[in-house]
């Protein structure tokens, strides 16, 4: 079972993916301690996706470099943001509380700040993408893969890992508790953790982040992925336990805020 942080977090507490036997998945002992450690001990930490900036070049002259970047006055009426209904969404409005001064315990700073981009809503990733693409809006927080994508298409769409880092989102692979084949589901997480899927995950057309130590990104995902120890460094994290729990209440906040 495929699952990112928040939804792999609701499976642990609901009992339905397996606690991790490294000794069944040998692949384990070589992931990024770091990203090992949110699994809790659940399944394996496949690949990460990032939260950075991405911006149309038609419509934007000057480059972004940091998150709070995007409140410069010669981007206002041009900014685009996600509903917090996308794990996008809310990745964004913890990463804009932390830079102005709040938490995941306090996203005011966030809905403050936001709301007075009066900003364009885009109602899921994939149409805030396509807002990108048409021209109506020229800057906005969005995945790396749907840029790179966008890029490959031919799209004049560039992609930063705003300072101080960009948002990066685990994605779990983890044996669904009953599973009539556990030894099926323990070869396939350790060769999702070999070298080889890892490097072929990281490439195009997919460009996830590798969550094994020692795999080179490919050249054509270093616009897109952290390709070295000091940018790996730089991931900024979002601590899902304080979000999940609460995320009606924070999507409800966002309609009122934002016309939903």
């Amino acid at each position: 079972m495929p699952n990112g942080e928040p939804p792999h977090l609701i499976a642990q507490t609901e009992g339905y993916i397996q606690r991790l036997d490294p000794a069944r998945v040998p692949n384990a002992a070589n992931v990024v301690p770091e990203f090992m450690a949110k699994s809790g001990g659940f399944g394996v930490p496949a690949s990460y996706s990032l939260v950075g900036i991405a911006w149309n070049t038609r419509v934007v002259r000057r480059e972004p470099t940091a998150w709070e970047d995007l409140w410069r006055a010669e981007y206002r009426g041009q900014v685009g943001i996600p509903r917090a209904s996308s794990n996008l969404g809310l990745a964004v409005l913890a990463i804009a509380a932390k830079v102005l001064g709040g938490t995941e315990d306090n996203l005011a700073p966030a809905f403050e700040r936001l709301a007075a981009l009066r900003p364009v809503v885009g109602r899921s990733p994939t149409q805030l993408m396509q807002l990108l693409e048409r021209e109506e809006i020229g800057i906005a927080p969005i995945w790396n893969n749907d840029a790179a994508g966008a890029a490959a298409r031919g799209q004049p769409i560039r992609f930063v890992q705003p300072a101080p880092g960009p948002v990066s989102l685990l994605s779990f692979m983890s044996q669904i508790t009953g599973t009539r084949h556990p030894d099926l589901a323990q070869e396939w997480m350790n060769e999702i953790l070999s070298p080889e899927y890892q490097q072929h995950a990281a490439n195009a057309p997919y460009f996830f982040g590798p969550t094994v130590r020692g795999v080179a990104v490919p050249d054509a995902a270093r616009a897109y992925t952290p390709s070295t120890p000091a940018e790996v460094a730089r991931l900024q994290s979002v601590d899902w336990a304080k979000i999940a729990p609460v995320r009606g209440r924070i999507l409800e906040q966002f309609d009122r805020t934002f016309g939903g």
